[in-house]
C-alpha cells in the first residue's frame, strides 16, 4: 500500500468507526462518505526496510531539563534508553536533512552536524577543511531553539528566531556558516509570537503565526507568515481577523489551508464568558498564495460541535486529526499548565470534503502538547502514562491501534531518516 493510500486509508477508518465514534455533520447537513474498509497494514511492525528513524523526547523534572535524539531501525523496540542518544540541554531540537543529523542545543546555541552510519551509529561530521561540522548562532543572541528550523537546499537554510529577538538568520547546511540576517517582522508589543507547522510550496514557506502572553493577552487575528526564497531578507504577514489563532497549515488541491483555534497559546479560555475572539476555524489562502480567500471558511465549532479546538496533523485528502475539548469543566477557571497537559481533550478527524467531524476516542486522553506526526503513511500519535514519567507511541493503521516504542519523558518529533 502506498504512503498515499495509507494515510487515506486511516481517514476513512476513522470516518466509519462505529459505536465508539460520534460523527457530527456540520450545520449544512453534510454527510459521511461511503468508504471500503481497507485490510490492515501488512507493514504495521514499521520495520525500516532503509534507513531508520529519528525519535526527538524531553525529559523533564522541576530542577533540569534534557532533550534526547536517537535513531532506531524500527519503532517497535519497546523502550527507549536514553544513554544512548546524543543528549541536549535547555529549548534544543533535532532535524534529519538529507542523510544528516543536525542538533540545535539551547544551552549554547550551537548547531551540530552528525554523521550516520550503516549500522545508525553516530558520529561528529567534519568539513572539508577537517574543522568540526559545527555552526554559533549564540553571536546573534540565539539561545533557545523552536521549530522554525527551515531546510531550503544543500546550500541554504533559515532560522527564525521568535523568542528573545524578531529575526531571520540564512545559514548554509554545507559549510555550515551563517550568510545573512534581517528583521523577521512578527513581533507584537507585549506579546509572545507562537508558529506551528510549516509548508513548503514550491520556493514559498507558509508559517503559521499567532501572538500571545502567560498573562492572558492575545492578537485576535488569522495570520500567516511568508518566506519567499526569492526574497528571503524577511517576511510578509498575511492577516484575516475573521479568526483567531493560527495553528497549523497544510495542503488540500495544492492550496494551503490554516487551521484556526480559539485556544491557540490558551489566552481565550480566561475570559470572561461572551468575550474573545470568533470561533475556531479553517480558512485557506487563495490561488496565488497572496492573501486570505475571503469566500472560503469552515466553522469548527459547528462542524465539531465543541467550541475549542486545538492543532491539526493533515492526514492527505482533505483530511486532519485535531484535538477537541469536550470535557463538561469550564476551561476558564483552568490554569494554563492544566490545560496544556490535562486530560480534559480528545482526537478527532475532520473531513473537510464530506463535512464530517468523528471523535476517535480510543487514544484519548490527549493532552493537546502532542498532536502527532504522519510517519511511513500512518498517523503516529504519543501518549503519556498515567504517572506523567514516560509516553508510549501509537500508530493508528487500518488494522486498529498498533503500541510502539516508549520513552522516558515526553515525544517532541519522530520521522523517517532516509
Amino acid at each position: 500500500m502506498s504512503r498515499r493510500l495509507a494515510v487515506l486509508a486511516l481517514a476513512a477508518m476513522l470516518s466509519a468507526c462505529g459505536d465508539d465514534s460520534s460523527t457530527v455533520p456540520i450545520a449544512d447537513g453534510g454527510a459521511d462518505a461511503a468508504v471500503d474498509m481497507p485490510a490492515p497494514r501488512p507493514d504495521a511492525t514499521f520495520e525500516a526496510t532503509e534507513g531508520g528513524y529519528l525519535v526527538f523526547h524531553r525529559v523533564q523534572t522541576p530542577d533540569s531539563r534534557s532533550m534526547f535524539a536517537t535513531l532506531v531501525p524500527n519503532l517497535v523496540q519497546g523502550d527507549l534508553d536514553p544513554r544512548a542518544a546524543l543528549e541536549l540541554s535547555g529549548v534544543s531540537r533535532a532535524r534529519v536533512f538529507g542523510d544528516k543529523i543536525y542538533t540545535f542545543d539551547g544551552e549554547t546555541g550551537v548547531c551540530t552536524r552528525w554523521n550516520v552510519g550503516p549500522d545508525l551509529e553516530i558520529a561528529p561530521d567534519v568539513l572539508a577543511d577537517g574543522e568540526a561540522a559545527e555552526l554559533s548562532f549564540a553571536g546573534l543572541g540565539v539561545s533557545r531553539f523552536t521549530d522554525l528550523i527551515l531546510f531550503a537546499s544543500e546550500e541554504r537554510a533559515f532560522l527564525i528566531d521568535t523568542i528573545f529577538q524578531d529575526l531571520v538568520i540564512e545559514w548554509n547546511p554545507t559549510t555550515m556558516l551563517i550568510t545573512g540576517s534581517g528583521d523577521a517582522g512578527l513581533r507584537r508589543d507585549d506579546l509572545d509570537t507562537n508558529a506551528g507547522r510549516f509548508t513548503r510550496v514550491g520556493e514559498r514557506f507558509f508559517i503559521p503565526v499567532s501572538w500571545t502572553s502567560f498573562s492572558g493577552g492575545f492578537e485576535a487575528t488569522a495570520a500567516v507568515a511568508v518566506l519567499d526564497l526569492a526574497d528571503a531578507d524577511g517576511l510578509t504577514l498575511l492577516e484575516d481577523p475573521r479568526c483567531a489563532a493560527t495553528s497549523d497549515l497544510f495542503l488540500v488541491d495544492g492550496r494551503v489551508h490554516a487551521v484556526q483555534d480559539n485556544v491557540g497559546g490558551l489566552a481565550t479560555i480566561a475570559l470572561p464568558e461572551g468575550e474573545g475572539p470568533p470561533p475556531p476555524c479553517v480558512l485557506r489562502l487563495d490561488e496565488a498564495g497572496a492573501a486570505f480567500d475571503p469566500s472560503y471558511l469552515v466553522d469548527l465549532r459547528a462542524l465539531t460541535g465543541f467550541p475549542h479546538v486545538s492543532g491539526a496533523v493533515s492526514l492527505g485528502d482533505g483530511t486532519f486529526v485535531t484535538h477537541v475539548y469536550t470535557s463538561d469543566i469550564d476551561p476558564r477557571g483552568l490554569s494554563l499548565f492544566d490545560v496544556l497537559g490535562n486530560a480534559l481533550w480528545q482526537r478527532a478527524i475532520v473531513d473537510l470534503r464530506a463535512e464530517t467531524a468523528t471523535l476517535e476516542p480510543e487514544l484519548a486522553p490527549a493532552g493537546i502538547s502532542a498532536v502527532g506526526w504522519v510517519v511511513d503513511g500512518s498517523y503516529l500519535v504519543p501518549r503519556a502514562d498515567a504517572d506523567g514519567t514516560g509516553s508510549t507511541l501509537y500508530a493508528l493503521t487500518p488494522g486498529g491501534p498498533f503500541e510502539l516504542l516508549s520513552v522516558p519523558g515526553e515525544f517532541f518529533r519522530v520521522e523517517r531518516l532516509r
